[in-house]
């Protein structure tokens, strides 16, 4: 990692040098409150975030990066220092050429993306989509009109990242070396491909994905420990959005195979939006979306999920998101509210409360109840 961390230092210097830069980036210090924690962990943790992002040119190739490096009091699980975001481009006309690590949003819905195949995510950072790993990789696009083509290859599997063993979310066993269906485990290589196009009101995608899940299977083993096992997957998806005037339908389908079993996964939802509510510049949008997954690593196999969003249009751009999700059966329940405002010289204010529950011992939102949490986060943003 010190070698890597020199190397990146040496690379942006010398771009810098030679080469016209724009960068930017973020400085982020967050307080976390979780009231229904056990005795075994903490209740509060302060956590920062340090966040570079750049863009640079030179000659006929460009560079892109976003570096992030966190640091927790009480959750070493937290800590990590990465380049989500590390990538040279080389442009043939309507033909991309990217080496590196790069970030992929594959998907139209709220709640969740079955159709995002690329990237780990970073779920020691949190619960957001935004939160990924960098994928390793050799990437192309082609650009045909209005429509796109994305080949993704990736050589190297990145496992994803957990909390501390009593942190929150924690697993409350160690963890042990990870499995992988696959015998050559992290190094089996993966592809990914899309299709992306406008017609009129409607936005499309056609996604292919062969290689490695990205979320693993936790087995717990007698001797209070768990593996990660992590098993192959092969999935053809579609994401279809359409634009109405004041509404946004929105689905992403996905029929495959996980170590040979089939599975299908889908996410249907709408999000209506009402203008100007009491002719005030407050608009409130309705959200309503449907989740299946039958694969193994799905909390249920159904949910149900209703939200609300309100936008001030204003020039804090202050917005708020409420979240409500509920399995099939009513017995997995969360709630989620993400409030953020700007405030001046470039300071940003964001909040966000997440609740779970559940009355039945062994589902998954049970074992969350005690990672129910509060955050609030001031970043500085240059």
């Amino acid at each position: 990692m010190k070698k890597l961390l020199i190397w990146i230092g040496s690379v942006l210097c010398t771009m810098q040098s030679v080469a016209t830069a724009e960068i930017s980036g973020s400085v982020t210090a967050s307080y976390s409150h979780f009231p229904h924690s056990l005795e075994t962990s903490f209740e509060d943790d302060v956590s920062l975030e340090l966040k570079a992002l750049g863009h640079s040119d030179f000659s006929h190739w460009s560079i892109d990066y976003e570096l992030v490096l966190r640091k927790s009091i009480n959750d070493e699980g937290k800590d990590i220092i990465e380049p989500r975001e590390l990538f040279v481009k080389r442009s043939f006309g309507d033909f991309d050429i990217s080496v590196g690590n790069r970030q992929f949003f594959w998907g139209v819905t709220e709640s969740k993306n079955v159709v995002d195949f690329v990237n780990q995510r970073d779920s020691a950072a949190g619960n957001s989509t935004e939160d990924k790993l960098g994928a390793t990789s050799i990437s192309t696009e082609f650009y045909l009109q209005d429509a796109e083509i994305q080949y993704v290859f990736m050589p190297y599997f990145r496992e994803r990242t957990f909390n501390a063993q009593d942190a929150h979310p924690g697993l409350g066993v160690s963890l042990n070396k990870a499995m992988f269906s696959d015998h050559k485990g992290s190094m089996s290589g993966d592809h990914a491909v899309r299709y992306s196009n406008s017609f009129g009101e409607y936005d499309i995608g056609i996604n292919g994905f062969y290689g490695t899940a990205r979320e693993p299977i936790l087995n717990f083993n007698n001797n209070g420990t768990a593996t990660p096992y992590y098993p192959e997957y092969q999935a053809l998806g579609l994401d279809v959005q359409f634009t109405g005037a004041s509404t946004l339908y929105k689905g992403e389908f996905v029929k495959g195979y996980q170590d040979e079993i089939e599975t299908t996964a889908y996410v249907l939802g709408f999000e209506s939006t009402f203008y100007s509510i009491a002719s005030s510049s407050w608009d409130i949008g309705l959200i309503g979306e449907l989740q299946f997954d039958d694969r193994t690593q799905a909390a249920a196999t159904r949910f149900n999920v209703g939200g609300l969003r309100f936008t001030a249009n204003n020039a804090s751009d202050s917005n708020f998101l409420v979240l409500y999700a509920a399995d099939e059966a009513g017995e997995q329940l969360s709630y989620m509210g993400q409030f953020s405002h700007r405030l001046n010289n470039g300071l940003k204010l964001e909040a966000e409360y997440t609740e779970f529950y559940s009355s039945v011992r062994g589902l998954p939102f049970r074992n969350l109840i005690d990672d129910s949490y509060f955050q609030v986060s001031v970043g500085y943003y240059f």
